[in-house]
């Protein structure tokens, strides 16, 4: 019985000092920096900003904080952005751009698919190996 108690109250201490060790406040999963910036006078919503996967618009002058979008699908990071017309680019060449209700809808990919590569026929790769 006494050898019960000391497993459990040593499981209880464990515990207690791995919660000591381990716990931090819980944060963001996002950095708070910005990743892509586009600052464009033209427009009444001319400056643009992503942090993590969401798109912050800005008036110019005066400043005055627009909104933000809905998260950019994907796992990539967005390597571009338009705030004005709301399109941003992903570092794999997916293009993005929003409806008139804030959806972002895929546009394309800017890059094109992997290029299909010859293979060897058997007798072409005996020989290639037997030089």
């Amino acid at each position: 019985m006494l050898k019960k108690l000391f497993y459990a109250s040593a499981s209880i201490l464990m515990l207690a000092i791995a919660y000591h060790l381990g716990a931090v406040s819980a944060k963001a999963q996002t950095n708070g920096l910005v990743q892509v910036g586009d600052i464009d006078a033209q427009f009444a919503r001319g400056i643009a900003a992503v942090s993590g996967r969401t798109v912050y618009t800005a008036n110019v002058a005066p400043f005055r904080p627009y909104g933000a979008s809905a998260p950019v699908p994907g796992i990539d990071p967005v390597v571009a952005v338009d705030g004005a017309d709301g399109i941003v680019m992903l570092a794999n060449g997916d293009v993005y751009a929003t409806d008139t209700y804030g959806v972002w809808q895929l546009q394309g990919n800017m890059i094109p698919g992997p290029t299909p590569a010859a293979r060897p026929t058997w007798g072409q790769l005996k020989a290639t190996y037997r030089k």
